[in-house]
């Protein structure tokens, strides 16, 4: 049970660094290059546009 609660530490510290690694490169407002938006492991698109200050993600 401890490993079980201690990957699962790690795995939403590492979700929490990617998005704000993300956020950081973007700046403000951009697009994500060599980025894919999955749901439910099926990729919905590919080099989506983002809002940072408004956490939005605008699949074309």
């Amino acid at each position: 049970m401890k490993r079980f609660v201690s990957g699962f530490m790690l795995g939403v510290m590492v979700g929490v660094a990617a998005s704000a690694a993300a956020a950081r490169l973007v700046g403000d407002n951009g697009y994500l290059i060599g980025w894919e938006v999955t749901v439910n492991g099926e990729q919905v698109c590919s080099d989506p546009y983002v809002w940072t200050s408004t956490r939005e993600i605008e699949c074309d």
